[in-house]
């Protein structure tokens, strides 16, 4: 099985547990096969929440067996400067410090409004439109 099709029956085992699916990979790091299972909430992830979708899953993933070789399982936050990767994440950031980048720029501010063609992003009290087209990449940032 290929992690395309494990990564609908993790998403199903995650939100049964009652947390939301942010994202699935599978890596080799220093000679070592990792499943990397990465869940958010509503609320702040903590250690706790992660050990509660480690149990689920890792019975679950014994229990199926999908991956024939040995390999650790990982749960994780997506972290402080999370990918906003669809237009509910984005909105759902409303309000947020936000990085984003487009074809010409960088840019670092409050993710002021969402409309549904473009967001307003707000640097110094000044308030600029991009286009959603243009944007390359948008994540939650930390602001220093």
């Amino acid at each position: 099985m290929n992690i395309a099709q494990l990564k609908p029956l993790i998403l199903a085992k995650v939100e049964e547990t009652g947390y939301i699916f942010y994202g699935i990979e599978f890596v080799k790091e220093q000679k070592i096969d990792i499943l990397r299972v990465y869940i958010d909430s509503e609320k702040d992830i903590v250690v706790d929440d992660c050990q509660i979708v480690s149990q689920a899953l890792s019975a679950y993933l014994d229990e199926i067996d999908p991956i024939p070789t040995e390999y650790y399982l990982e749960v994780s936050s997506p972290g402080a400067e999370r990918e906003l990767r669809t237009d509910k994440d984005i909105l759902k950031a409303k309000g947020k410090y936000v990085h984003l980048e487009t074809f010409e720029q960088m840019l670092e501010g409050v993710l002021f409004e969402v409309y549904p063609e473009s967001i307003i992003i707000q640097i110094k009290g000044k308030n600029i439109s991009v286009s959603k087209i243009d944007i390359q990449k948008i994540r939650l940032a930390i602001k220093f």
